[in-house]
């Protein structure tokens, strides 16, 4: 009978440590949230230029866009938790003999994370950029 006991008290102990948590160690809840902005531009706006820019979305996936029409650049703030990886490239193309480049850059709080720029190939370029938010 005492065997009994012992083991159900062992029993109960196990479980009852089995359910306790660390609270010092973070879950992907406790993440805080940053206001990611992402700027990107091909260049010429010309007649026959087209641009496309690629982005991790809000749900962590992919969404494209075009660039607006009267200035060519591309510009996106969202929140994502720290710790997410995020990507942003812009890919530009045309049918004439003319050179184009383009720029991308992260920000994360208001502060510039990653850039890069590329130019001067003729009939298509693209850049991108990918880091883990901080």
């Amino acid at each position: 009978m005492k065997n009994s006991h012992f083991f159900f008290l062992f029993l109960s102990l196990a479980i009852l440590i089995s359910n306790c948590k660390d609270s010092n160690s973070p879950t992907s809840s406790d993440k805080p949230l940053r206001t990611v902005k992402y700027i990107a531009f091909i260049t010429p706006i010309a007649y026959g230029v087209s641009s496309t820019f690629t982005y991790t979305n809000e749900n962590g996936g992919t969404s494209q866009s075009g660039a607006n029409q009267s200035d060519g650049t591309f510009s996106k703030t969202i929140q994502l938790k720290s710790g997410t990886f995020v990507e942003l490239k812009a890919s530009g193309s045309t049918t004439r003999d003319i050179s184009i480049g383009g720029r991308v850059i992260i920000y994360v709080d208001g502060k510039e994370i990653t850039s890069s720029d590329a130019s001067g190939k003729k009939y298509s370029n693209s850049v991108s950029v990918s880091i883990t938010i901080p």
